[in-house]
């Protein structure tokens, strides 16, 4: 026996939504079937979208300490990104650190300092290269935006001593009176 069968299905699989409809003349036995058929095909395609960014891993987790945090996964398919700069990262957590400290205006006085070594455990030197030392200041400031220190600039080479603070990561501003002029991250392990 023959019939028209005429099935309008819609499937919401992720974000996707999938419209099956089926309009023919068919023999009864094979209509199930080839519905089946129909119905697996679209799965596959479903499941194919819906594991475009996922990855199978046989653990992970985030590890803390007195000197900064670690995200790790242990047992990740290779993934490779190459840079034209050269620079090759493999696996799919990969390292960012965006480090926008001070943009000056137009009208900034342009500084060239240098502060090492970084990181460090007890002292760091503030070296200036394009500027005399008058009328500037530093200023050292914890990650919490606090003022831990602050002294005039007197020479080209300036020591700043940090064995009364503990291991973290701090910033030291170069100022002429209230105006920035560098900001540099410190870290003390």
């Amino acid at each position: 026996m023959r019939y028209v069968i005429k099935l309008l299905k819609k499937f919401r699989i992720g974000g996707y939504e999938m419209l099956i409809s089926i309009d023919k003349r068919m023999n009864t036995k094979s209509n199930s079937m080839k519905i089946k058929f129909t119905l697996y095909i679209m799965s596959c395609i479903g499941a194919f979208a819906l594991n475009a960014q996922n990855n199978t891993l046989s653990t992970g987790g985030n590890a803390t300490g007195s000197n900064g945090s670690i995200s790790y996964s242990v047992g990740q398919v290779s993934y490779i990104e190459i840079s034209g700069s050269g620079t090759i990262n493999e696996g799919l957590q990969q390292p960012f650190e965006l480090i926008t400290l001070s943009s000056g205006s137009p009208n900034a006085i342009i500084l060239k300092a240098n502060i090492f070594p970084n990181p460090t455990s007890n002292f760091i030197q503030l070296e200036l290269k394009n500027h005399n030392a008058e009328g500037l200041l530093y200023r050292l400031i914890d990650q919490n935006g606090r003022v831990l220190l602050s002294n005039d600039i007197t020479t080209t080479m300036t020591t700043i001593n940090l064995d009364s603070y503990i291991a973290a990561t701090y910033y030291v501003s170069v100022m002429q009176g209230s105006r920035l002029l560098k900001t540099f991250k410190v870290i003390k392990h």
